[in-house]
């Protein structure tokens, strides 16, 4: 993978970093979890289409990396980084989780990813990005255990890289340490 490819890989592992301490529970949990104990699994969606439709306004590059990195939760959640076709019930996440299996689930998605999914020769929108959170609710609700989840999760990390890399990569020439805008999440 390219050289920006790396940059945006470690901006989104910034945003699980500060947000697991921003949102840490306990050590074996976080308030996403919680959140999705109390409120179902599906409720991130909303956020997730929350963070499309406040990018389509106003191109904050946080929100792409943020819905970037709910991918590599989700995928945590489903267990893909334990089993090949998930877990029976949903994971508890930690920032420790979140270190532990950030190389895991990259190299997964270069795999995944070389037939030239998702890259840049395609002209993406954050719309392709919503459109795409929505079918992936959908197939959540009608058979939230299948495989096709994994596959949507790479498709968003995927679509996400795409936005990202036509609005952002411009402003990156090599890995640097996240800007920090002062404004909070």
């Amino acid at each position: 993978m390219d050289n920006k490819y790396q940059v945006f890989c470690s901006l989104v592992k910034e945003q699980f970093t500060y947000g697991a301490e921003k949102y840490k529970a306990d050590n074996q949990k976080e308030v996403t979890d919680i959140l999705c104990d109390d409120f179902g699994f599906p409720g991130l969606f909303w956020t997730l289409g929350k963070y499309c439709k406040r990018f389509g306004n106003q191109k904050r590059e946080r929100d792409i990396l943020k819905i970037a990195c709910y991918m590599y939760i989700v995928w945590l959640k489903y267990g893909y980084h334990e089993y090949e076709w998930g877990s029976d019930g949903l994971m508890n996440t930690n920032l420790e989780m979140k270190k532990q299996n950030w190389e895991k689930f990259l190299a997964e998605h270069e795999r995944w990813a070389e037939d030239g999914k998702g890259t840049t020769q395609w002209e993406r929108t954050i719309n392709d990005v919503y459109e795409e959170i929505k079918l992936f609710y959908k197939i959540v609700q009608d058979q939230p255990k299948l495989k096709t989840a994994f596959v949507r999760i790479h498709w968003v990390f995927a679509l996400c890289y795409n936005v990202w890399y036509r609005e952002f990569a411009g402003n990156y020439s090599e890995i640097a340490p996240v800007k920090k805008d002062g404004k909070s999440s």
